[in-house]
């Protein structure tokens, strides 16, 4: 058997710096916030990238895609640059512990895209 999610997928500008609010509300029950974040690290570990600023979301927000609100508690935020000139996509490891009774490590993806 095969279990499969989707990855989302952010695109950035080569050379930029962003705030990233990655929505983790499906992955999480619905009385259950973010305790805390123990990562957000590049999978591929090619030591392009700079991610700083990690923590979870202190107020709710709408996502600009969907229009969806995100509850306090529900997203993992982080800031990300890249060291490249050039266009490349690299795959996020995200890890963060919940305030279920017992915890819940929850480990999730995300491709941060850097386009020309």
């Amino acid at each position: 058997m095969t279990c499969k999610q989707p990855i989302d997928e952010v695109i950035l500008t080569v050379g930029s710096t962003r705030k990233i609010s990655h929505n983790c509300t499906d992955a999480i029950a619905s009385a259950v916030t973010i305790a805390s974040v123990s990562g957000v690290v590049d999978d591929d570990a090619t030591g392009d990238l700079t991610i700083a600023n990690v923590s979870t979301n202190s107020e709710a927000y709408t996502e600009q895609a969907t229009t969806d609100t995100v509850a306090i508690g529900k997203a993992v935020q982080f800031t990300v640059s890249s060291s490249t000139t050039s266009a490349k996509k690299y795959k996020l490891k995200i890890t963060y512990t919940t305030d279920a009774t017992p915890t819940d490590t929850v480990v999730d993806f995300l491709h941060v895209c850097f386009a020309e």
